[in-house]
């Protein structure tokens, strides 16, 4: 939760009005790959890094839910343009 809302608050997530909704999805995300995290991988440094591990699944899912905002937005605009 704390890393999914800490990358919220990062200048490219920050003006999003759907800000919640992102921070709750990467949270649901985490939570579903919380079995794939494999302490033994190698890193860089050797050691297990699971703060970068759930970071870019937040981050992803953030990517992912503003593509489907934009989407809704989108068929939003093209119906008042059509009434």
């Amino acid at each position: 939760m704390k890393i999914s809302e800490g990358l919220s608050h990062r200048p490219n997530f920050v003006r999003y009005t759907y800000r919640d909704e992102m921070v709750m999805d990467a949270v649901e995300n985490c939570l579903r790959a919380i079995r794939n995290y494999d302490i033994d991988t190698a890193t860089r440094t050797g050691n297990p890094n699971a703060f970068s591990y759930f970071t870019q699944i937040c981050f992803f899912a953030f990517i992912r839910r503003i593509t489907k905002e934009k989407k809704q937005q989108d068929i939003k605009h093209r119906f008042i343009e059509r009434m």
